[in-house]
């Protein structure tokens, strides 16, 4: 079930409310990664499609995935080997590292931006 909202009637200056559907396992982690990075999911929800419908997605296509293949089996040591920031296809990357001797995670990795240096709160005595 799609929700979709009437456009707003309002006359302040106030943006209005909207109403999205969006997974708790979706939205828990964006909200907090949008926190760590100063933000709030709002704004970064209004970057992105504002990006999307001018088609300018120069930062989303820098955007890139990235697997980690974790060993079945246990080496002598009693360790699960893993083997990070894999790139390519799925295919290419489960070719490498086949289902049958490894397990195979993936994650998005965004694009390097200017670093903000943010003050840090002075320990409590």
């Amino acid at each position: 079930m799609t929700v979709v909202q009437p456009p707003s009637t309002s006359t302040s200056n106030e943006t209005p409310r909207r109403t999205v559907r969006i997974p708790d396992d979706e939205w828990q982690p964006s909200t907090e990664k949008a926190a760590a990075d100063g933000e709030t999911i709002a704004a970064v929800i209004r970057r992105l499609l504002r990006a999307w419908r001018m088609n300018d997605t120069r930062d989303l296509d820098r955007y890139r995935t990235e697997y980690r293949a974790t060993a079945k089996t246990p080496d002598a040591d009693g360790h699960r080997r893993d083997i990070t920031n894999l790139t390519g296809s799925y295919d290419q990357v489960r070719q490498q590292y086949p289902a049958r001797h490894w397990d195979l995670e993936e994650r998005v990795v965004s694009p390097y931006r200017p670093a903000i240096r943010q003050a840090q709160a002075s320990p409590k005595s």
